[in-house]
């Protein structure tokens, strides 16, 4: 999810913001990265799916793990 709809020109790809498309850096941001979806901040421009939003949401808050 990260990779086709965070790490695209304009958004995560670069000096503005950092880039998501390792699992530390991912990890390391999980809280703020949860907040900026619930706000609809991120992913910018655009809206993800509910079933893409709690799959990420159950990811986060099931501890970030490397799976």
């Amino acid at each position: 999810l990260f990779n086709s709809t965070c790490n695209t020109s304009g958004c995560h790809d670069g000096p503005n913001a950092a880039e998501l498309n390792n699992f530390q850096v991912v990890h390391d941001n999980a809280s703020q990265i949860r907040a900026s979806i619930s706000t609809g901040r991120m992913p910018k421009g655009k809206a993800l799916a509910i079933t893409d939003k709690n799959a990420i949401f159950c990811w986060i808050d099931n501890g970030a793990k490397n799976n």
